[in-house]
């Protein structure tokens, strides 16, 4: 089984070719502009090995935690593979696997375990996003104007503005 590994969520990104849990090649770069460059890497990395994208049996990537953009860049490369290729793909939750070859190995395992995998992001922490029902389980004293809600908490006060049900 030929296996692809992307890590893009650290600063040095970096690709992976694996016969099952042998590391074929790799090789790592420091993107200045990594949603321009990855297909650059990949084109030249693919090459180099004399493989196609049709030849690989599984796709791993890192689904974080890390770069807000990187993550969402691995992830989205990674489906558009599967989307043409009708191949399979693993997310890994990877803090500890900074370089492809070593996702592309925690992937493969996984993958050998019947682990299923749905791509979602991690991104370490949750975004600042709530919703209208989220705010309103927080205790507090609630103060309406017309524009804008103010919601007192113990000891903070914070103003949100509102927009589609979502509170920013």
């Amino acid at each position: 089984m030929k296996i692809l590994g992307i890590e893009t969520t650290t600063r040095i990104n970096s690709l992976a070719l694996l016969e099952n849990e042998k590391i074929l090649d790799e090789t790592d770069f420091c993107p200045e502009d990594a949603s321009k460059e990855i297909f650059i890497h990949l084109d030249n990395f693919l090459k180099r090995n004399k493989i196609s994208l049709k030849e690989i049996d599984l796709f791993v990537t890192s689904l974080g935690p890390g770069s807000w953009t990187g993550i969402r860049l691995g992830i989205t490369l990674v489906k558009g593979f599967i989307v043409t290729s009708k191949k399979k793909a693993i997310g890994v939750y990877a803090p500890e696997h900074p370089k492809a070859s070593l996702l592309a190995k925690a992937g493969y395992r996984q993958f050998q375990r019947k682990e299923k995998s749905d791509l979602k992001p991690f991104y370490g922490k949750a975004p600042y996003l709530t919703t209208e029902q989220q705010i309103k389980r927080l205790p507090r004293k609630e103060e309406n104007t017309k524009e804008n809600k103010t919601f007192t908490t113990e000891n903070t006060e914070t103003q949100r503005t509102p927009r589609n049900n979502i509170y920013y």
